[in-house]
């Protein structure tokens, strides 16, 4: 490996602490803002504007990064700003009075989170860079971003079972605190101990040659419209903490029904790396889709009333799910591969604002469709409300059947057109790093592209 251990593990901690803030934000947000009396349908609204205009500027502070000349690195620089900012701002959100008028709270809470996700994405885009430049193996890159999603894969499971338990005896702030402080000590080391070893030497492409590179990637394109449809009905993490809460018995519920899960997804993604060394992740993702469509069926048809039967279905699910959504980088960093192998022009962070946008603007829409949801069956906020039976029946639509909807439409898409594999990819990086001519590529390669 050309990588050292001190940065590889400086690697997975940032994974591991980045993946504690977002979860904190992504699951439990919502939650607190009902609960200091802000409305369901106000609060899709706010996810959705601060969501959507995270999701705009990410290409553009893609082509900001491509372009950037740091004395000391290309993305190391933007992590060592962006981790104290996004641990600040995150202890900031959930420090918004209930007692605050409630235009007021409305206000306060949409701004911090909108200036929250512009400092988020100072992080994300270079983050995801990095492991271009730190190695030029394909094969040690996998491994490397495969443990990584391990990495947030434990830390979400950490969110999950011990951040429900101790927010209502510590109090939303307190709560937030402790665990925004372990991830800032966990995301430091990595801005200073990583090393840049594969700096792209040719000088930077103009603006319009970036968009253009990106706009000619059909592989990318094809992945990402893939990926849109198969989350755009994914409104499970939104409202999981909520069927949890009203339909299951409490906020202990969270930890329950996130944590097993998540266990088991975190076994199968240790596996990974060992898997896609003799499997084409692209099967493994195909496989792992068709399985979310299955389970999500299953589980909507077996209804919640059984526990157990609802835990073991939830479970297969996540674990399918979780590959899907967690891996979708290695996917981006090989369109970004072929992208350069094809124009000669290197849009790698470009094309990885492409991915954040793309995750971003589907976060935004499955989080307001949720909560506008929520808010059209008859929701009550407060943090003592008691639900109608038109919310619980709507929560329930929410995290089983609706997600199969657009995991079948992704299905297709990529059988059709995505035909980008592992093999290839490797040879497509050694003509990028000038290791092979292109001429001999053109031979080795399994189709023409």
């Amino acid at each position: 490996m050309e990588t050292t251990q001190r940065e590889r593990f400086s690697y997975y901690g940032y994974s591991f602490g980045q993946i504690m803030i977002y979860m904190i934000l992504t699951s439990f947000l919502q939650i607190y803002m009902t609960d200091i009396a802000i409305p369901a349908a106000t609060v899709g609204t706010i996810l959705l504007i601060a969501r959507v205009l995270d999701a705009v500027y990410d290409p553009f502070f893609g082509i900001i990064v491509n372009k950037s000349k740091w004395k000391t690195g290309k993305y190391t620089p933007w992590l060592r700003i962006s981790t104290f900012l996004i641990a600040g701002l995150t202890i900031l959100l959930f420090a918004v009075p209930a007692s605050l008028d409630l235009w007021v709270k409305i206000l306060l809470a949409a701004g911090l989170y909108i200036i929250w996700g512009m400092c988020y994405t100072l992080c994300d885009v270079p983050y995801f860079s990095l492991v271009t430049v730190m190695t030029g193996s394909v094969t040690e890159r996998n491994t490397i971003l495969s443990r990584g999603r391990l990495f947030s894969l434990i830390g979400t499971a950490i969110i999950a079972s011990l951040f429900p338990l101790a927010y209502p005896k510590t109090g939303w702030f307190w709560g937030v605190f402790i665990f925004t402080v372990l991830s800032f000590a966990v995301m430091t080391p990595l801005g200073r101990v990583a090393k840049e070893r594969h700096p792209v030497t040719e000088e930077a492409p103009s603006l319009l040659a970036l968009l253009k590179a990106v706009g000619r990637n059909k592989y990318l394109l094809v992945f990402c419209l893939a990926f849109m449809v198969a989350n755009i009905t994914n409104t499970i993490l939104t409202v999981n903490g909520y069927f949890a809460i009203y339909c299951l018995g409490g906020p202990e519920m969270i930890s329950i029904t996130m944590t097993v899960p998540m266990l088991f997804a975190a076994v199968f993604c240790a596996l990974v790396p060992a898997i896609i060394k003799k499997v084409d992740k692209f099967d493994l993702y195909m496989v792992a889709t068709a399985v979310g469509v299955v389970s999500s069926i299953v589980m909507y048809l077996a209804g919640y009333s059984n526990f157990t039967l609802y835990m073991v279905l939830s479970t297969i699910r996540i674990v399918a799910v979780t590959y899907t959504s967690s891996f979708m980088i290695l996917f981006v960093v090989d369109c970004a591969e072929y992208g350069r192998y094809k124009t000669g022009e290197d849009s790698t962070a470009v094309t990885v604002s492409l991915q954040t946008f793309t995750a971003k603007a589907l976060g935004a829409l499955s989080a307001a469709l949720g909560m506008f949801i929520l808010g059209l069956s008859g929701f009550v906020d407060g943090a003592d409300a008691v639900q109608p039976p038109a919310v619980l029946d709507t929560l329930w639509i929410l995290v089983s059947i609706l997600p199969a909807a657009g995991l079948i439409v992704s299905f297709f898409i990529l059988l059709f057109g995505y035909k980008l594999r592992d093999r290839d990819v490797q040879i497509m990086s050694k003509v990028n790093q000038k290791l092979l001519s292109r001429e001999a590529a053109e031979t080795m390669l399994s189709r023409k592209y």
